[in-house]
């Protein structure tokens, strides 16, 4: 317009000025159609944060090959990637934005950028933490090669992580799953970095990084805790690891274990996991106590005392079932036990004992005797009450449908008839229970198990099936006797257990350490597992057992030992 036209009130600028006047204006500048517009909060993607490749002309995003090469492993994820990549292609922006980055040349730098994503992601549009400080702290630290965690470094850890996944997991069919979608492995890789933060001084944000897994991923990880390598977190919500906690190469757990302290108390307060355990799923151990390499607990356990190397233990609270009959049970996972030798006394039937050295399967056959017994038994008091009789059942063998003939249980048929007639079962030679053919004098006995009448035996121990047998040879060493030998000697529970299940393993009977045994190996075994030095181990021996044929020592030394054992038992209880 002419300049005669324009109102006084107006002055004439030109659009660089008025432009100008715009952007200093007080009022909103998104009000101003000719202005862009600012994106709200809630909009604002996180993956800005971690930009992908520019795009090439087909829209599709540049993908780099690593300047690295000659790592089997990397290789193998990135080609994994790629496959991926070309098959579902909805997957490209989550790849091109972790494992095929441009600025990833290393294993480590694929699994630093993938799980520092995801804590990113979980932050939201307003996160505390500046994400690229996070994605550089994670770079580094899985790169460094000087701090270590049980020996490990971080890189090494990782990788034995993943691998773990690969090998035990059925349902992992490649090294980029738990790399990318994984919780348990990302949140093992968060823990890592979080200890490292926590050792060079950088106390809150370790603890904000074990914040962050903890909501992400549902694991909540102490980061002082001490992990080894080839750990597997199977599913892992719930799973809750102490400050003080150690846990060895090669262990699974599962979900919902919880590795938890004492309550109030300060310092080493949490449990220490060995090399290549399994923990089944809902397990709580709590203290601190030991569980020994190779040890196996089944799920829904409350392990309240150690268990000893290569044991198997299940219940609430936890006892000792038998061994594991695999070396490496955190790599076979075998969560129904399936795969155990028994050991100790587990059910008494009527008057008469069972012991049995079959596996954990024979015992559940056992076990579930129990609950039909007292259901039969139930239903004959009901019928003598309303019938002034009760019904004529038939001998059944609880493991088959058979019936077995008086040979199969070992005894005379005489023997069996007596044991019918006064209403005792009768164990088959396979480990079966035949049911007792109840008649309307005497009805039948239900399976009851050991009660601990001894107000000396903690009945949370892990050895409470052993500790309640009384009928042990003169010539034998029961736990009870070992326990208050060792116990007076200094060593702790830990110990204990595993000089007792040690010399029991290599013992004819499984529930007590046959003095011939003892005399061999007491002195090499309780030399590896505590702390007393060889010439006492020596006057123990001498002490504790009888002569060559096996008969018990008597006068001055007895007394000795009873002294020594604190006067609660002797070896022939």
């Amino acid at each position: 317009l002419p300049s005669a036209s324009i109102s006084p009130r107006e002055p004439d600028r030109s659009k660089e000025k008025r432009k100008k006047d715009i952007e200093t204006m007080d009022g909103p500048v998104a009000s101003l159609p000719s202005m862009p517009q600012s994106p709200p909060p809630s909009s604002v993607v996180v993956e800005d944060y971690f930009p992908s490749p520019s795009a090439d002309m087909d829209g599709h995003a540049a993908v780099s090959p690593p300047n690295g090469g000659g790592d089997p492993l990397f290789d193998r994820l990135r080609s994994e990637a790629l496959a991926v990549l070309e098959s579902e292609p909805a997957m490209g922006c989550l790849l091109e934005r972790t494992v095929l980055h441009p600025s990833v040349n290393t294993f480590e730098q694929a699994v630093a950028r993938s799980v520092a994503h995801r804590l990113s992601a979980w932050c939201g549009s307003n996160p505390d933490v500046c994400p690229q400080m996070v994605l550089e702290s994670f770079v580094s630290d899985l790169s460094d090669a000087e701090d270590s965690e049980m020996g490990h470094t971080a890189g090494d850890s990782v990788r034995e992580d993943a691998l773990a996944y690969v090998s035990r997991d059925p349902a992992c069919e490649t090294l980029l799953e738990p790399i990318l979608f994984f919780k348990g492995y990302a949140s093992v890789v968060c823990h890592r970095v979080a200890r490292k933060r926590w050792r060079r001084g950088n106390r809150f944000v370790a603890l904000w990084l074990q914040s962050q897994a903890s909501g992400s991923f549902g694991v909540d990880i102490h980061p002082l805790a001490s992990i080894g390598k080839g750990v597997m977190i199977d599913h892992a919500t719930g799973v809750v690891i102490g400050e003080t906690a150690t846990v060895g190469d090669g262990t699974t757990l599962l979900h919902g274990v919880t590795l938890g302290g004492t309550g109030k108390h300060a310092g080493d307060r949490h449990p220490k996991v060995g090399r290549d355990v399994l923990i089944g799923a809902g397990t709580s151990v709590l203290g601190n106590i030991t569980v020994g390499d190779g040890a196996k607990i089944g799920a829904g356990s409350i392990v309240l005392r150690p268990i000893p190397h290569g044991a198997t233990a299940v219940g609430a609270p936890a006892k000792i079932v038998g061994w594991a009959k695999e070396s490496t049970p955190g790599s076979n996972l075998d969560q129904l036990l399936k795969n155990v030798e028994r050991a100790g006394r587990s059910v008494v039937a009527g008057d008469t004992t069972v012991t049995t050295t079959q596996s954990a399967a024979s015992l559940m056959t056992l076990d579930s005797t129990k609950s039909s017994l007292e259901d039969l038994t139930a239903q004959t008091d009901k019928g003598g009450e309303e019938d002034g009789e009760s019904e004529d059942f038939s001998s059944e063998e609880i493991a088959g449908d058979t019936k077995s003939s008086p040979s199969d249980t070992g005894n005379s048929e005489e023997e069996d008839k007596v044991a019918a007639k006064e209403g005792r079962s009768v164990v088959l030679n396979d480990g079966a229970l035949r049911i007792p053919k109840p008649s309307s004098h005497r009805r039948p006995r239900s399976v009851t198990y050991p009660l601990i009448e001894d107000e000396e035996v903690d009945f949370c121990s892990s050895f409470r099936n052993f500790a309640t047998i009384k009928d042990v040879p003169s010539d034998a060493v029961s736990y009870c006797s070992l326990s208050s030998l060792l116990l007076s000697e200094g060593c702790d529970d830990a110990e204990v257990g595993e000089v007792f299940f040690e010399l029991l393993r290599t013992s004819k009977h499984h529930e007590y350490v046959q003095g011939e045994v003892f005399r061999e190996r007491f002195q090499d075994v309780a030399g590896r597992f505590t702390r007393i030095k060889p010439g006492r181990l020596k006057e123990l021996a001498n002490l504790t057992v009888g002569d060559k044929k096996g008969k018990c020592l008597g006068g001055d030394r007895r007394k000795t030992f009873m002294s020594m054992a604190g006067g609660r038992t002797s070896i022939a209880e």
